[in-house]
Formats: structure tokens, sequence, C-alpha cells
């Protein structure tokens, strides 16, 4: 094959490969996807032996805040920059939750698959870290929120605990 043939190929599976990602991120539905997030967490508890979490909207909107946070300094980490935002329950309580602890999980992952593979991935990996996996089985938890935020680098995805 000559040099020009390999340059054409390289340069046409280049071509694809972002067109592909524009595809993933473009019909990704983040709203779909939190919800599916939620629900592998709940049947993780249920297996488990544990009640299912109940959705909290103050958590919801902090877990959001930190989504977009990681999203748009393209890290993922529990802690901001901000001192009224710098931890979890800083977070929790500016957005109204009241309860006595508070807990995180972070995943930050690229486009692959569709919401439903994203969402199963995701809860897999919480897990298989057994960090994450205590706190999504800790029994103390009774709410719980999971936000994500993406942008064309990935999703970033955080499920907010409190009890």
């Amino acid at each position: 094959m000559s040099w020009k043939l390999s340059l054409a190929f390289l340069v046409l599976i280049i071509i694809v490969g972002y067109l592909l990602h524009m595809h993933f991120y473009r019909s990704f539905d983040v709203n779909k996807f939190e919800h599916l997030v939620f629900e592998k967490v709940n049947e993780e508890r249920v297996k488990h032996g544990l009640k299912p979490l109940i959705w909290d909207e103050r958590l919801y909107r902090a877990a959001k805040h930190h989504a977009e946070w990681m999203a748009g300094k393209d890290c993922c980490q529990h802690e901001e920059d901000s001192l009224k935002f710098r931890k979890p329950l800083d977070r929790a309580r500016f957005y109204g939750f009241r309860g006595r602890i508070v807990g995180e999980n972070v995943h930050c992952r690229p486009y692959f698959g569709s919401e439903e593979v994203a969402a199963e991935e995701t809860v897999e990996a919480w897990m298989k870290s057994p960090g994450h996996r205590r706190n999504m089985l800790n029994p103390r938890y009774s709410y719980a929120a999971v936000a994500a935020a993406k942008t064309e680098n990935g999703i970033y995805v955080v499920l907010l605990l409190g009890g």
C-alpha cells in the first residue's frame, strides 16, 4: 500500500471516529442517564438487603453543581476550589439539605454506548471500588440524587447521598 493511500485511510479513520464521538455527544440524554444510574444504585442496595434510596431534589441541585464544576475544570475530584462549595457537605448544606451525614461518589468517563450502557458501567465501577461501594451500601443513607454534566471530553457523574 502506498504512503498516500495509507495517509488517506488514516484520515478517514480519524474523521469517522470524530463523527461517531460527536453523534454520542449530541444524542446522549443526560437526564435519562442520571435516572438510570439512580435506579441501578437502588438495585444494588436492594440486592444487598438494604432499602432503596429516596430521590432528594436538594441533593440533586448540589450534585448538579459539582458535576458542572468538574466538567468545567475537566477533572474528577471531590473537593472544589471555593471554600463555600469545597466539600460535599458544604454543597449539600448550601442547597438546603439538613441531614447529619453526606457521602459522595464521582465518576468521569468518555462517551461509549447508550445511556443504559454508560449507567451500568458507572455503577459497576463504583461497586468494584471499596470506598464507593461502601458509600452506596451504607444503611445510614436514606436520600440521594445523581447528577451528570457532559462535555466533548465525556460525562462527569456525581452520586450524592445523605442521611
